[in-house]
Formats: structure tokens, sequence, C-alpha cells
């Protein structure tokens, strides 16, 4: 049988308001988690490592514990791929038949040795995966910065509601319409990272979206029938219409109505554009060419490390591994890297930027310090009585001429900014307009045709005989 918490939202009545204990104890315990994903939760020495968005992070400090860990580096991608155990045992049958039987598999290999590669296919090689990484690492960014501007536009609603909604004298309704807005915020970006999630390790789907309380069984029947990427969408809808509903009930003016209605279609542009990077991934043509490159210049590096005699057979084997980790551990995290949104070491953990965005907002509307904190004039001048210089503006109050000083200060920096802007901008307008160009082409043109005249004149002579004059 179903819960009360099942069949109604996250905060369903008021009089059982109960904030983030209702929260936490809805939630229950998550499908995964990662390694110290607190973000703006995180507080206290010991949790500064965990005000991170990574699911792995590091000590550029600490070199010899980076060396020695597991999770988290591009060590898994590379072992588990069948690209590295061929280069081994290209390496392995090239070297002993070299170097063990000379005179029998030996003879018959062709000669190959690093310097043949080293000016050739290495630099093309490295020229490709550089460009390639470059370009995977500018998709993942630029995913990463789409989804943290949705949670940043989800924090501006909440300063923006928090102010309107509690201007009316019902406290507890502003509350629970925070909470539920923030609710179907939540629920849009949680049902977004349903629909681009790739892997196969975790199920994200309205089953354990209804399991994290971010969804009702009413809404979850009515979602179920939609395309898989409208759910989001359709859940947006219904923040925007909970949003003006609040804000009729809570009597918000109509500019800050507006506003606030803006940002939650801001956040649909955000997450439009998460779907559309996704929906584009490297093109098959460019992702081919790089894995042919890859796969056969590895294994010819593998051969000729274990056909040449320098450097010695005893350390050729060092070589090739570090050969192969460098080009093949740069090509697997590009791939990692292309799309974040799997059960990779660095793929983001969104389903946990979810849970600590709506925990933070909870806190967030739970928070009545507004409420306690008086006047910001009053707590300076209280203040300055108790001799508790805590503020940059301790011991300004009041002196007028001090604050007169300050204020020309910035009335006269502002002018020389607006004087820079105007003279650069009549500047630009002078060097680029055509008609000034035009007119120093005709004076050059001018000048050029009057010398040219005056060397086709012939000298005259001044010398009374009539001879030319001596030069």
């Amino acid at each position: 049988m179903a819960t009360a918490s099942e069949t109604q939202p996250l905060v369903s009545k008021v009089n059982d308001l109960k904030g983030l204990e209702d929260w936490k104890e809805i939630t229950g315990p998550r499908k995964r988690s990662a390694e110290g994903v607190s973000g703006e939760l995180a507080s206290g020495k010991d949790e500064a490592e965990s005000y991170t968005s990574a699911k792995y992070t590091y000590d550029p400090h600490s070199t010899l514990g980076n060396l020695l860990r597991w999770r988290g580096t591009v060590l898994p991608g590379i072992l588990w791929r069948p690209t590295f155990w061929i280069n081994v045992l290209v390496f392995t049958g090239v070297s002993v038949c070299k170097h063990e039987y000379p005179g029998e598999c030996g003879n018959h290999l062709p000669d190959l040795q690093m310097g043949d590669l080293a000016g050739t296919l290495m630099p093309l090689l490295t020229f490709f995966l550089a460009f390639f990484t470059a370009a995977c690492y500018g998709r993942f960014v630029e995913q990463y910065t789409h989804l943290k501007n949705i949670e940043g536009l989800m924090r501006s609603i909440g300063i923006m509601v928090r102010n309107g909604f509690e201007a009316g004298n019902d406290k507890a309704m502003a509350e629970y319409d925070m909470i539920e807005l923030f609710r179907y915020l939540s629920a849009a970006y949680y049902l977004l990272f349903c629909r681009i999630y790739d892997g196969d390790r975790f199920s994200f789907d309205l089953e354990s979206a209804l399991e994290e309380g971010l969804i009702t069984l009413e809404e979850s029947a009515l979602l179920e029938s939609l395309p898989e990427g409208m759910r989001w969408f359709k859940q947006l809808s219904w923040a925007f219409g909970h949003c003006e509903r609040a804000c009729v009930r809570h009597d918000v003016e109509s500019k800050e109505k507006a506003e606030i209605k803006g940002y939650i279609l801001k956040i649909r542009e955000a997450m439009n554009a998460v779907t559309y990077t996704f929906q584009m991934p490297v093109p098959l043509a460019y992702y081919h060419v790089i894995t042919v490159l890859t796969l056969f210049t590895t294994i010819m590096i593998s051969y000729a490390c274990g056909y040449g005699d320098k450097p010695s057979p005893d350390l050729a084997w060092l070589i090739a591994v570090l050969l192969l980790f460098g080009f093949l551990g740069m090509r697997e995290v590009a791939v990692q890297l292309a799309d974040p949104f799997g059960d990779d070491d660095c793929d983001l953990p969104v389903d946990v930027y979810v849970s600590n965005i709506m925990r933070f907002m909870t806190m967030f509307v739970e928070d009545d310090s507004e409420v306690k904190l008086p006047l910001l004039s009053m707590t300076f001048r209280r203040d300055k009585e108790e001799a508790t210089p805590r503020y940059w503006a301790h011991g300004k109050i009041g002196n007028k001429k001090h604050l007169a000083v300050i204020l020309a200060h910035g009335q006269c920096a502002h002018r020389r900014s607006v004087e820079k802007h105007h003279l650069g901008m009549i500047l630009n307008y002078i060097f680029a307009s055509p008609e000034l160009w035009g007119f120093l082409q005709w004076r050059a043109d001018t000048v050029t045709q009057r010398q040219a005249r005056i060397a086709a004149k012939p000298q005259r002579s001044n010398s009374p005989s009539g001879s030319p004059r001596n030069s």
C-alpha cells in the first residue's frame, strides 16, 4: 500500500510542514553516491574536499598519493579495453622472436625502428589526439556550465520568492508554495538526467524519481504516458503554473511575477542546451579517424619497441608501456569527456546535483535569519556604540566629509571611464570610416601624380653660355 508521502507531494499539507526533516525522511537511501560531492552543503575543515562537483578529487601537492590511486584515473579504462592487450601481445611476440630466436622466426620479421615512427606517425597521432581531447573537454565544460546555470537560476528564483511570497501574513503557506516550486524544478532537473543518462549500472526513471520524493504517484501516472523527452518539459510547465497561482495567492507584484517566470523559462533554455549538445555527439568520421590512427600507431610502436636493440631489451617494455599509456590514455580520457552522463569515473553525477540543490533550497526556505536580522543601519549603529568594529564602514557612518570624498572619487573615476569610452568610439569611427580612407588614398594618388609630372619635365639651364649645368 502506498504511504502518504508517496501519494502526496514532498510537503503536501501546511500543517505537516517540517522542512528538511521531511525531505530527509522521504528520500531515504540513495541509489548511488559519489566521493564527496556536497557542493554548497559542505561545511567545516573536514569537508573542505567535498566542496566540489566531481566524483573524485585529488591533492595536487600529494604526488605519490596521486600516482598510487586507482579509481578516478585512466587506468581502469585502459586495462578494460582490448586495445591495450593487443599491443601487449604484439610487443611480447616480436620481442621473443627477435631476441630469443634470432636465427628462426626473428629472421623473417620486417625491420622497424622507433626512429622510423618518431618523425611520421607519432607526431601526427599526437596532433590529432591533442585536438580531439581539447574538443571533448570543451563539450564536457559546456555541459557542466549548463547544469550549474540551471542550479544558479533556481537559487535566483529562491531569493525572489523568499522575499516575495513572505510579504503576506500566511508564512506557512508561503513556505509550502516555495518548497513545492523547488520540488517541481528539481523534478524537471532529475527527469532531464533520466533522459540523457546512458549508463547501465543504475536505473534513473520515474520510479526512482518517486522514491526520491520528487514526484507523486498521480504525477508519475500522468508522466508515464508521455515520451521520455517531454517529461522534464512537463514538470517545468507545472512549475510555471504553480508559480502563477502562488504569486496570485501572495499578492506578488506583476513585475516581480514576470521576473520569476522569466527565470523559469531561462531554466528551460539551459535544459534545452544540455539536450541539444547531448543529441549531437562527436561525428563518427572524426572518431573513426582517431580510433584507426591510435590503434595502428600503437601497434607499430609496440612492434618497434620489441624489435629494436636500442634501447636495451630490458628497458624496451618500460618505454612501450609509457607510450601506450600516453596515447591510449589520452584517447580514453577524451572518449569519457565527450559524454559526461554515464558511469565513468569522470562523468558528472547529476542525480547527486539534484539531491544537493533540493536540500540546499529546503534549508534556505526553512531558515528564518531574514526575520531575525535587524536593519543594516541599526547594526552599524549598535556596533559603533559597543565599539565592536566588524564592518568596513565602522567609524565612517555619519562622517559626511569622508563619504563626500568617497563619492567624489567614484564620480571622477566614472567620468574618466565615460570619456575614454566616447574617445574610443570617436577614434574607431574616424579610422574605420571609408570616407577618410578614400580621401587619404586620393591625396596619396595626387602627390604621386605631381611627383611624376615634375620628374618628367626637362631641366632648364641657368648658365650664360646655354650649356647644361654641371652637376
